[in-house]
């Protein structure tokens, strides 16, 4: 498979990904045989002669892939082999820590997963890259949803979503708005 073929199939798998609200709004699949044989189109691809930036979009995907499959251990696995590739490109490097965070989330290593979104912020203050930022508020959010610290998480989902409604993006204002909704409705009582 090449690498446009590659993402025009990374694309499909949307139709096949669903926030569930049992799981914490984790992503999950609605056929995990798809991403399954994703996977297996994929994987064989790393033998490949590859150029930096082909190498971390097949790392990202397959990370992606894994992770949404609920193997979050085979994500960690790809989105390390992101950061290697992002050393010179702080961007890169901050949406793969964004990732590699989420990827710890599924793992429930909520401690290292916080780590993970503090370092991107980190690196979107410095380099004043602050496109990303509703993304890190609302994993973080999320991340401590999961953990059982409501008010702290409502206070970065209220963050991402101030963000996001500047942005005008009426699907990631529903996301988190969706979140928000859950937690103050008291749908959750403790870890999630």
């Amino acid at each position: 498979m090449e690498i446009e073929k590659l993402k025009i199939a990374f694309n499909k798998l949307s139709d096949y990904i669903f926030f569930d609200e049992n799981q914490c709004f984790r992503e999950q699949v609605s056929s995990i045989q798809q991403i399954k044989k994703f996977i297996e189109d994929t994987e064989p691809m790393i033998q490949f002669s590859l150029k930096n930036d082909e190498k971390y979009f097949l790392y990202s995907v397959l990370g992606y892939a894994y992770r949404v499959i609920n193997q979050a251990e085979q994500a960690i696995f790809y989105f390390q082999e992101c950061i290697t590739l992002t050393e010179r490109n702080p961007k890169l490097k901050m949406i793969t820590l964004i990732r590699l965070g989420e990827a710890y989330k599924y793992a429930n290593l909520h401690k290292e997963a916080l780590e993970l979104f503090d370092h991107a912020l980190k690196l979107s203050i410095e380099f004043n890259m602050t496109n990303y930022d509703d993304f890190i508020y609302q994993h973080k959010g999320k991340c401590l949803m999961e953990m059982g610290e409501i008010e702290l998480a409502k206070k970065y989902l209220n963050t991402a979503l101030k963000i996001r409604k500047r942005k005008g993006n009426i699907e990631l204002i529903k996301s988190t708005q969706i979140v928000l909704d859950y937690l103050n409705n008291g749908s959750v009582k403790g870890k999630c």
